[in-house]
């Protein structure tokens, strides 16, 4: 009898159709789990910010993209906290993130616009300066 793995099961072929079955269905189950997890998860961190609790958020948030690296309000969200912190590199990095993610997103752009404008701001290295005016430059260009 041949036998096919799938994932960490394997199945003879007469259990196949109802084994793929019951692995799509744990499949689904374990997806639409960890969605309303991040979900929820970035609904505290969004709170916590709103409560000025920032080093909280961003926590939350740092442990979102842990387990959902591509997670693009993770990222713009941790763009505006270390904004805010003062911690202009990695606001950067993350609004960078949101952009490389959605290419094509215009809001992304201008937040990245917006982080730059305020990286310049916080340290007055003029390469802020470009690179601000380069971010908003794509997003008039996407349309936003």
């Amino acid at each position: 009898m041949k036998a096919v793995v799938f994932g960490t099961s394997t199945l003879s072929l007469f259990s196949y159709p109802s084994a793929i079955i019951g692995a799509f269905r744990s499949f689904r189950t374990n997806y639409e789990f960890f969605m309303t997890t991040t979900k929820e998860r970035f609904k505290e961190a969004e709170t916590l910010k709103d409560q000025g609790k920032i080093e909280e958020a961003r926590d939350v948030l740092e442990s979102i993209l842990a387990d959902s690296p591509n997670h693009v309000l993770s990222h713009l969200t941790l763009a505006r906290i270390f904004t805010q912190l003062g911690v202009h590199d990695k606001a950067c990095s993350h609004a960078e993130q949101a952009c490389q993610l959605e290419p094509n997103e215009p809001f992304n752009y201008t937040i990245l616009s917006v982080t730059y404008q305020k990286a310049w701001a916080g340290t007055q290295e003029q390469r802020f300066i470009q690179l601000a005016e380069d971010a908003m430059a794509r997003s008039r260009m996407l349309g936003g």
